[in-house]
């Protein structure tokens, strides 16, 4: 498979000899050698320090930090114990209650997904030293972006005033713009697929107590239907119907 990049609208001329048309296009073929291995590629890089020179602000976060890039960055610790306590409170919820500190731990020691894990973020930081720690902030981090999603999902769904909110962070339009923005940040990424197996690993884990409920459960308490239909009849995923709504 060759790649092609399409370079138009511009004249190039070579020594005199007869310049490219304005309306023809220069292909540049890309032997397979060349291109990227989508299996082994890194996806989440750091900033060329050329490029945050420009403005530093752009591409650091403010207030929160996921993943390794920024993590215990001085100015960012204030949020940490956030981080903490909405992980808490998510393996408090009834629908992963049930899911035991041995359980975690089994789910995020599989080692192809640590493997895979490492291998999505490219160049060195500090936590490439600590693996452990690594793994920890990763799964920490998800399971704040999981609870601050599902609050806000809540908070959707139930139609709440403002004064209805209890949650600090969606109640302070301030701080809310700015964590959305720390969100989207190229240096503040976490793997995609840890998400959705995160999300997978809480689903398959059945409760022993018929009495818990599970997420399905849940999203049904919520007026949500579990499962959405797109424009082509297919159904979406739970996950991405439920946290990308």
């Amino acid at each position: 498979m060759i790649g092609s990049l399409q370079l138009g609208g511009d004249q190039y001329s070579n020594m005199g000899e007869k310049e490219a048309c304005l309306d023809e296009s220069v292909i540049i073929d890309f032997p397979v050698e060349l291109e990227p291995d989508l299996n082994t590629t890194c996806w989440i890089h750091k900033v060329p320090r050329k490029l945050r020179q420009v403005n530093e602000a752009a591409y650091t976060p403010q207030l929160v930090s996921t993943g390794p890039f920024h993590h215990a960055k001085p100015n960012l610790k204030a949020k940490e114990h956030h981080k903490t306590k909405y992980q808490q409170e998510f393996w408090k919820r009834d629908f992963s209650k049930h899911i035991g500190e041995n359980d975690i731990e089994d789910f995020m020691r599989q080692e192809d997904r640590r493997q895979r894990i490492w291998d999505s973020y490219a160049g060195t930081f500090e936590l490439r030293n600590n693996p452990d720690l690594f793994f920890s902030v990763i799964l920490r981090d998800a399971v704040f972006i999981f609870e601050l999603f599902l609050r806000d999902f809540e908070n959707q769904l139930g139609n709440k005033k403002p004064d209805e909110v209890k949650d600090y962070i969606l109640t302070t339009p301030w701080l809310r713009n700015v964590i959305e923005l720390d969100l989207i940040l190229l240096e503040n990424q976490l793997p995609f697929f840890i998400f959705t197996e995160l999300f997978d690993f809480v689903l398959q884990t059945e409760p022993d107590n018929q009495m818990d409920m599970d997420f399905t459960f849940y999203l049904s308490k919520h007026g949500h239907p579990g499962a959405l239909a797109g424009s082509d009849g297919k159904k979406i995923p739970l996950f991405l119907s439920t946290f990308c709504h």
